[in-house]
Formats: C-alpha cells, structure tokens, sequence
C-alpha cells in the first residue's frame, strides 16, 4: 500500500485547526515547548533537519518570514566562505609609486587589519625575515613606519589610501541612527583599522573622569570631558563617548556619564571615516620617524597607480578568521565586510550592500531553492538592520547543505561558537544534559528580536540543523530559555537514536 505524503504547508494548515500531533514525536514535543514558553503573543518559527539527508523533520510557520537579528551572519558568512573560496585571504598592503616620493595604501576590505582581538596572534615578517607574533596596535603601525624608514626616504609629497574595493556608504540607512558612536554599528570600509573604533580607558580620580590616552593614538582627536567620576556604593558605571562636542563642533567627541571604576574592557566609539583615519595614523607615526609628509587623502573614483612595489609586507587574514570573529564573537563588522567583499569578488564593482545582497541570495538559492527564498529580504549582513527578513526553513536546509560539504563544512562549523564554551554562547546550555552532543550555533538579539539557530552534533558525527526565531518578544528570558529546550530535546532525539 503507497504512503499518503503531505505538503508542510497542509500539515501546517491542520495544525492551526487543532488537530493533533501525536504527542512524545519530536514535533509534537516541539510544539508542547512552544505552547509553555510563556512567550505571549510572540511570533516564532522552528524548522529541525537531519543533515545527513536534508529531511525536514519539524516545521512550526518554518516558512514565515522573520527579522533573523545576528542570525543572519550565518547565511552571509556561508555564502561568503562559498563565493570567496577557502583559501582566500584578505590583504592589505603598503606600497611605493615608482617615483618612491607617493606611498599608497591599498585596502581588501580586511576587517581583520589592526583587530585588537586578533592581535595577539597576528603574523608579521619584518624586513630582515624574522618573524614577529603576537602585536599590539602601536606596534603593528610601528612596523610598517619603520619599513618605510629604512628605505631610506625622507620624503613623501602625498599618503594615499585606496580603499575602492568596497563602496563609500560606510553606514547602512537601516542602522540605528541613534547608535551609529557604538562600535557594533561602526561603518564599513575598503580600508577597516582596529575594528574602526578608538578605545578609552577613563579613570575616577578625586570624583573626575580622567580620560587617559585614546588607542590608538590619536592626537588630532578632540575630546570634550563632561564625564563624572563618583565612586562609593551608590555609584554606577554608565560611561559612553559620543560623537561631536559642543566646544570641539560636529568632529570632536564628547565623554558622559560617570565612571566608577577603571573599565576592564575599553569604552569604544566608532571613527566616521576609517580609510582617512588610518591615513592619518599613519602619517603621525612616519613624521615621528622623522619622514616629512606632504598631503594626506583617498584615491579618487578614476584613479590608476602604475609601478607599485611593497614598502612592507602584507598584512593577510585568512577567511576563517574573519568567519570565526562574525559567528564566534559576533561581529557586525566582519560579517558586512565579508558581504561586501563577496560582492566586489562577483561583481568587479566596488563592494556594496545592494550588491552584496544579491550575491547572498545567489548562493542560498544554489544550495537550497527558490520556493525558500520567497519572502526573503536581505538589507545588510549582520542583521543590524531591520529590513531582513529570513525563513526558519531556509536557514536549516542551508545549514545542513553547507555543514555536510566536505570542501568548506569543517571549516564553516568551527566558525560557530559552542554552548557552554565560546563566544555569544559561553554562558548559555550549562546546567543542561546535552546527551553528550555539542551545539554549534549562532544567537541573534535586536529590540524584540531573539534568535537561535545552528548544528546539534552527536558524538558519532550526526548531526541536526535548527532554527527558533522569535519576532515581537517582550522576555528575551523566556525566547532563550526555549531556544535551550528545544536544543536540549533534539540532542535527547541524536542520543535516542543513537541508542536504538
């Protein structure tokens, strides 16, 4: 006798009548979560696949179109490491014209370049061959300054930074405008340095804010104090920088609230224009070294430069890197600079979000198809923005195509941060029996928004694709801690399983 097979969409559509899922299956237990979460009038999506064969095996409105929030990295990261390729590497390098009296700088887009967090273990060779790790920033600009002041020239009539592989809309219209000083909303440029932000570490002293020196330096920077520093037991930590000042004008930066405490973490505040700020980094350290520097500025749009050479060597990051910083610790600027970058690589244009966006699409559409794009919005990479739109449905059948590839899988799985142990995730799933299985995942959280989404892995290497998206949630408590039971269900489902 055939089997009857039915449509998800009908199965959904009894569902919404009342009809029953049989309870103790893995989607009736699903939905038995979803109705003792206490979660309101939220809207939630679920979608669960074995990756091993792709098959759907709960679909909770998987095929609703939801605002992802930062789990939307997942999908611009995977097609970035598709379009880009595995053994791609940004680069940034440092060259002279052949005239040697015009040093170029010439940007790939590397939000890597100059990362604090990367620093630490960054790779440099000087030019004696030795081999430097392990850098801090001041340290990273001091190497290229003293490469150029061992060739020998002492004059420079103009710095330019060439930062055309990506576009000049370093800010998305669909940003927080009211946020656009914070670090996780810094623009995005041909050229990124430290993350394009400069970082304070303030004191309390004798109840005054003392700001201490910006890293990097920055003399320029004008900075007006109007910071407190009240300490004792009713004082708090509030400390933020803004940008402009009311006696330094639309360019200075401002510092408010109160400090209480020498922060352990710096405070950050976002730089307006990063391809003119390193240019300007770089031309303080070359005059420290006694270069004299004429002109500093951009390439212009039509702009060629013939009979380049390396004044320094390059400065590389290799894409893993720059996937482990977007899904690991959750970093809006990598994950934009890798759409952009994916754009350029497609399209030879400078990279941009419109461009980029079709470049994402692209890739979904060749690993999963076109009934799971349909109502599918891609505004930016990170899920900053609030034009995205995602379905449950197509983030686990991506997952599990590009989690089972055996060209770019391990490398893309170990980009994902691990519950109870790293990244966004390090403070979530303790306390929760896991059956053994490790969950690799990505977290999204904007105002009313939270996300879960990722890989449950058994011991034996199998493994199941998921996706929780929350819309219109009051209690991100709650959104979490069923994103968790599921989580927590589906590796009792692997470990089940596995037994039988």
């Amino acid at each position: 006798m055939p089997r009857s097979t039915f449509s998800v969409p009908f199965l959904l559509a009894l569902a919404a009548l009342g009809t029953p899922t049989a309870a103790g299956t893995l989607e009736g237990d699903v939905r038995a979560l979803l109705a003792d979460a206490g979660l309101g009038g939220a809207e939630i999506a679920v979608s669960v696949r074995d990756v091993a064969n792709g098959r759907s095996l709960v679909a909770i409105d998987a095929d609703r179109p939801m605002l992802p929030a930062s789990n939307m990295k997942l999908l611009t990261t995977g097609a970035a490491l598709d379009g880009l390729g595995a053994d791609f590497r940004f680069s940034t390098r440092l060259a002279f014209d052949e005239s040697l009296r015009r040093l170029v700088v010439l940007g790939d887009g590397d939000p890597g370049f100059g990362d604090p967090e990367l620093l630490a273990s960054t790779r440099h060779r000087r030019p004696d061959g030795t081999v430097v790790e392990g850098l801090d920033v001041e340290t990273l600009l001091g190497l290229w300054a003293d490469a150029v002041a061992a060739s020998g020239v002492r004059r420079i009539d103009e710095l330019v930074v060439d930062d055309r592989v990506l576009d000049r809309d370093g800010v998305h219209s669909q940003w927080p405008a009211d946020q656009l000083n914070r670090h996780y909303c810094a623009p995005v440029s041909g050229i990124n340095f430290h993350g394009n932000c400069l970082h304070l570490r303030p004191s309390p002293i004798g109840g005054r804010a003392v700001p201490g020196p910006f890293s990097p330096d920055a003399p320029w920077v004008a900075l007006e104090n109007r910071a407190t520093g009240r300490t004792g037991p009713k004082a708090e930590q509030t400390i933020w920088i803004g940008h402009g000042s009311r006696a330094h004008g639309p360019d200075g930066l401002t510092l408010f609230g109160n400090v209480e405490a020498t922060p352990v973490e710096p405070i950050r505040v976002a730089v307006r224009d990063p391809a003119t700020f390193l240019g300007r980094l770089l031309s303080n350290r070359l005059r420290r070294r006694g270069i004299e520097i004429g002109a500093v500025r951009v390439a212009a749009a039509d702009e060629r430069f013939g009979g380049l050479a390396d004044a320094a060597p390059p400065v590389e990051t290799p894409i893993e890197t720059v996937l482990g910083r977007a899904n690991v610790d959750s970093s809006n600027l990598h994950a934009e600079a890798l759409l952009k970058r994916l754009s350029h690589a497609r399209t030879g244009r400078p990279g941009s979000w419109a461009d980029g966006a079709a470049a994402v699409r692209d890739r979904l559409r060749r690993r999963t198809s076109d009934a799971l794009l349909e109502g599918v919005e891609i505004s930016d990479g990170s899920g900053l923005s609030r034009g995205n739109r995602i379905r449950a449905d197509l983030t686990t059948a991506y997952l599990a195509s590009i989690a089972a590839d055996p060209k770019v899988g391990g490398i893309y799985r170990e980009s994902l941060a691990v519950g109870g142990e790293s990244g966004t995730l390090a403070n979530r799933f303790r306390g929760l029996d896991l059956a053994g299985c490790r969950v690799r995942a990505k977290s999204g959280y904007i105002r009313g928004v939270s996300g879960l989404s990722g890989l449950v892995e058994a011991p034996d290497g199998r493994m199941l694709a998921f996706s929780v998206l929350c819309n219109d949630v009051r209690s991100v408590r709650a959104a979490k801690r069923l994103q968790e039971r599921i989580v927590q269900r589906l590796a009792r489902e692997l470990a089940t399983s596995i037994r039988g």
